[in-house]
């Protein structure tokens, strides 16, 4: 949510007022003491009319005059504020408050610096300050309310946008950010008339429309929000994040096709958004084409390697193949452990990629790197086996444990997790033991009583 204020073409006034002190200052014949208030009072005019730079010279010139001004050090503070540079403002609002810590407006401004700054914490102590000196000061419940959404206290969050809205029944800012809490707390309606209201109130932003369908996609009336995409589409047609959006209402739809669309033109705006190439690897699994999904979810883990889902769904699509190898070594980290514990059906997909193997050694049929399918040796298990290589894998991928028969060009790692699916927890343990000085193959065994641990 984006609450900074729009920078708006300043007012001549501010200009020329702030014109007319200097000419004064340096017309005057007489040798009078210099005064920093009409510089302030020209600072406060520019901040009224949106003249952020305008009132940034005032209030310097006054600070030169008088360094330890709070009014001056308040105004900078917001006019550095309104230009984003955010650590300059906090500097300004700590130095006023230590001058004056009876301002409601220091306190409001330092909060909001800390907001920015992402000092959630921080901010709601500074704004419950400056509501005790100015209960109906909208933008600080605005602030306020932000500050716990960000937390993920979405009632306290409702509240304050709630307090917000009665000082300023007008404000587009209120009714939106009101509307995402809704929505996060999944009620639907409020977060619709939310919604409604702030597109009543301004109906060029496109991103209340944005969140307006994605509720309707929460409810799961697609049209109605492949509808209002289409709006925001048309008010801002560059931005990558509305067409992964309408891209995942495509994919809840089953518009598999449409949705692969959207999320390639949201991947030509933006090459660094995990949500894109993660949705275009769903729409391909989903259209059956898992070869283009696998590079897709390999970028996004790229991006964002700590999201359990793009791991399960490779998962998957090995799992499809019979490759079990790699659908172990995709849902294990290097220490042997679950990477998807957080992401449901982790465990279970990967309790499915030990069985699996269970019942193919069952059947007599051995399950080789890359899924490959070779007859299972009469000679069970080959403690010592005289060719594999764990070249461009990890150390811990996994494999069938057995002396198999394969072509020159695979590579089989032998590994206890084969023990383990066929059932031969001795010849798992065994290899879980300490390794012999001089093996050639110590950094490519598993520990099995770790993986028996998790999967029991």
């Amino acid at each position: 949510m984006n609450f900074s204020c729009k920078r708006i073409l300043p007012e001549a006034r501010s200009w020329w007022l702030l014109l007319a002190v200097w000419l004064a200052a340096a017309c005057t014949g007489a040798p009078v003491a210099p005064d920093a208030q009409p510089y302030i009072d020209a600072g406060q005019q520019a901040l009224r009319d949106g003249d952020w730079r305008t009132a940034l010279e005032a209030f310097n010139a006054a600070l030169q005059i008088e360094p330890v001004r709070h009014e001056a050090l308040t105004g900078r503070g917001w006019a550095n504020l309104n230009l984003q540079s955010y650590e300059a403002a906090h500097a300004d609002f700590d130095a006023a408050l230590k001058l004056d810590a009876t301002e409601a407006s220091a306190w409001a401004g330092r909060g909001r610096s800390r907001l920015n700054l992402g000092d959630n914490a921080a901010a709601i102590d500074d704004l419950t300050q400056a509501l005790q000196r100015s209960p109906l000061r909208a933008g600080s419940y605005f602030d306020r309310g932000l500050a716990y959404y960000r937390l993920r206290q979405y009632e306290a969050a409702i509240q304050d946008f709630t307090r917000g809205i009665r000082s300023d029944a007008r404000s587009v800012r209120g009714y939106y950010d009101r509307g995402l809490a809704y929505l996060k707390t999944q009620q639907y309606d409020q977060a619709l008339s939310d919604f409604n209201q702030a597109i009543v109130i301004s109906p060029t932003y496109a991103a209340v429309y944005v969140q307006r369908a994605n509720t309707y996609d929460a409810q799961g009336d697609y049209l109605q929000a492949q509808a209002d995409f289409d709006r925001a589409l048309a008010l801002r047609s560059d931005d990558s994040a509305t067409y992964i959006a309408r891209g995942y209402t495509f994919y809840h739809s089953q518009q598999y096709e449409k949705a692969a669309q959207d999320f390639d033109q949201a991947i030509r705006l933006n090459t660094t958004d995990a949500n894109a190439y993660y949705g275009r690897a769903l729409a391909y699994i989903h259209q059956q084409q898992p070869d283009r999904a696998l590079p897709d979810l390999d970028r996004a883990l790229q991006l964002d390697p700590q999201r359990p889902a793009p791991y399960r769904e490779r998962g998957r699509i090995y799992y499809a193949r019979h490759d079990f190898t790699h659908g172990i070594e995709t849902l294990t980290d290097d220490d042997g452990e679950l990477r998807t514990l957080a992401c449901p059906g982790g465990r279970k997909l990967l309790k499915r990629f030990v069985e699996q193997p269970q019942r193919r050694l069952q059947q007599g049929v051995g399950v080789g790197a890359g899924g490959l399918e070779y007859p299972r040796p009469a000679q069970q298990v080959n403690h010592a086996p005289g060719r594999h290589r764990s070249a461009g894998m990890r150390g811990q991928r996994l494999g069938l444990v057995g002396d198999l028969q394969q072509p020159p060009d695979q590579v089989l790692v032998h590994h206890q997790l084969g023990a383990l699916a066929g059932g031969e927890l001795e010849v798992a343990i065994d290899l879980a033991a300490p390794d012999p000085p001089g093996d050639p193959f110590a950094h490519g065994r598993f520990r099995a009583p770790q993986l028996l641990r998790q999967l029991e």
